[in-house]
């Protein structure tokens, strides 16, 4: 079943969208902080992934 907003009830639905949106985007900063913090546990690294065989 489609719902259709009148143009003066739209405001509230793209609030929640906007809203949502923002606090994934912050709450995926978070992890990607805490992640930052993970260099050398349990054998993790940036450091020892290397994409070149060589070098």
């Amino acid at each position: 079943m489609v719902q259709n907003y009148g143009s003066d009830e739209m405001g509230r639905p793209i609030m929640w969208l906007f809203s949502i949106q923002i606090w994934r985007v912050a709450a995926g900063a978070v992890l990607v902080y805490g992640f930052s913090f993970n260099d050398g546990l349990q054998g993790l690294g940036a450091g020892s992934v290397s994409i070149y065989s060589d070098v």
